[in-house]
């Protein structure tokens, strides 16, 4: 007999599948369930499941995991009915009554990994003893109860320039691990590297977006801000398009996002709208790349700041583009987290100066074009330090810098993060309300990136942005609730 040195009734794990997405959420699974008792957990796909005496974790969908179609026909759990959305179980075994089962259900593997991640983090708030032998104890006495949940904002993720991304596996596994599933990385060139970091992505369910300037950074001397010239606009035309070819057009990323010259504060130039000079010049872009690329998701990013009241211009806009609202009022679009312009940071639009008169503007901005998704860039979190440290970048391998470097430059770059902890925390429910009556305008579909760029997030999981991360999953669930999930040591210690 194989000698075993801890007695008592032991956790197994069955899975569905173990490649591509579930196979990560499998690892994520394992990891968790293991650092809470003291044996080496046994890992079996689940047509090897008996019905011994031994309690069960089990994961995975209907259609590749008997034991869940079991369970679903037998109706211990429920079966998840739209993509992303997932069931927890947590209680007695259907196969024997003296073990206990926890079993995530999901529509799909995306939705498993998502459940997977909301187990993971309740784990982590329920035992709290330190001792394996007591962890183990709190495992096997883990409360009854069942959960079935799905992500109300579509697309959920964060914005950042690609450089200061210094450890992309890292990077998107905590992206995975808050259930975000988008990542706009933008570049002055294309990182060698770029097709492994969204093969990465892929694997953990994140799309990636590649974001690259229409306009901004080219040498047009005065003619910087002379969109109304056509000649200017063939200028950046032919220069996007030839970017587009060389560098783009082959590569699997799942959209690209664009800006041209919007970020400032002038509303008008050349008796014309900023609003209808850039509408023109976008759809005249991004026209002839939608005739190459008819699927591609092109997302135009576009400053509140020089737009104001003539976003009504944007009607015109090719209903293939996706606007992506930047700089639209006080929290959660300003680079402070404050309900109040005077102390909000750089980037205010005229007027916009209240929550009210945030959530009100917004809902115009949602209401304009019909069918279209509204999509944003709140901000509120950490940014590059731009009068310091910046420089434009040639090319250059993403994500690949030694730890060392990383864990110190967090030592560095805390106290701002302490900061806006602290006003998110203070202010976060304003951001709820935000989110929950944009939710109620009911556009077709909603995308939120937030800004968070050089803030060492493959280190560490902020509390703000594990506090984002569910406002976007759910900004209808109890703020208290809220609170607590984003406060689980799930995200601190994984």
């Amino acid at each position: 007999m194989p000698q075993k040195i801890y007695n008592g009734t032991r956790w197994k794990l069955f899975f569905g599948k173990y490649s591509g997405i579930e196979k990560f959420a499998v690892d994520e699974l394992n990891k968790c369930v293991q650092k809470f008792v003291p044996y080496l957990i046994e890992v079996r796909p689940s047509r090897e499941f008996t019905p011994e005496l031994f309690h069960a974790v089990i994961a995975g969908t209907i259609k590749d995991n008997q034991l869940i179609a079991e369970m679903v026909d037998k109706g211990v759990i429920s079966l998840p009915t739209r993509s992303g959305e997932y069931s927890i179980f947590s209680g007695i075994s259907p196969w024997n009554s003296e073990a206990r089962i926890l079993a995530i259900a999901g529509f799909d593997e995306q939705a498993v990994l998502y459940g997977v991640q909301h187990i993971n983090s309740i784990l982590h708030l329920e035992i709290t003893a330190e001792t394996p032998k007591e962890t183990q104890e709190q495992l096997n006495k883990l409360r009854n109860f069942v959960i079935s949940e799905y992500p109300r904002i579509d697309n959920r993720g964060i914005w950042t320039w690609g450089y200061v991304i210094y450890d992309y596996k890292r990077f998107i596994d905590n992206l995975a691990r808050l259930r975000m599933n988008m990542l706009t990385i933008w570049n002055d060139c294309l990182p060698h590297n770029i097709n492994e970091v969204i093969n990465y992505a892929h694997d953990r369910g994140v799309q990636i977006i590649l974001g690259f300037h229409w306009g901004w950074g080219l040498d047009w001397g005065q003619k910087d801000f002379i969109l109304t010239d056509a000649g200017v606009r063939e200028q950046i035309k032919s220069s996007v398009l030839m970017n587009w070819s060389q560098n783009y057009k082959h590569i699997s990323a799942d959209g690209i996002y664009f800006q041209t010259i919007t970020e400032h504060g002038n509303t008008q130039i050349g008796g014309q709208s900023i609003a209808s000079a850039a509408c023109t010049l976008v759809n005249q872009v991004a026209g002839e790349i939608l005739n190459q690329r008819p699927e591609l998701y092109l997302q135009f990013g576009i400053h509140a700041t020089s737009v104001l009241d003539n976003y009504t211009q944007f009607k015109y806009l090719d209903s293939k583009v996706s606007l992506v609202w930047e700089d639209a009022g006080v929290i959660p679009y300003s680079y402070n987290p404050v309900t109040n312009q005077s102390d909000a940071g750089f980037s205010k639009p005229v007027g916009i100066d209240s929550v009210d008169k945030t959530i009100e503007y917004s809902k115009k901005l949602a209401a304009l074009r019909l069918g279209c998704e509204f999509a944003m860039v709140p901000k509120g979190w950490i940014t590059l330090r731009w009068k310091e440290e910046f420089e434009n970048h040639g090319s250059f391998i993403l994500g690949q810098r030694e730890h060392d470097f990383i864990k110190k430059r967090l030592c560095e770059r805390q106290a701002r993060w302490d900061e806006v902890n602290r006003l998110w925390f203070m202010n976060y429910k304003h951001a709820q309300r935000f989110y929950k009556e944009l939710l109620a305008s009911k556009p077709s579909r909603m995308t939120v990136t937030g800004l968070i760029e050089d803030g060492m997030f493959e280190e560490c999981i902020q509390p703000s942005v594990a506090l984002f991360s569910q406002m976007l999953w759910n900004p209808m669930c109890d703020s208290k609730n809220m609170l607590n999930y984003a406060m689980s040591p799930y995200y601190k210690y994984f």
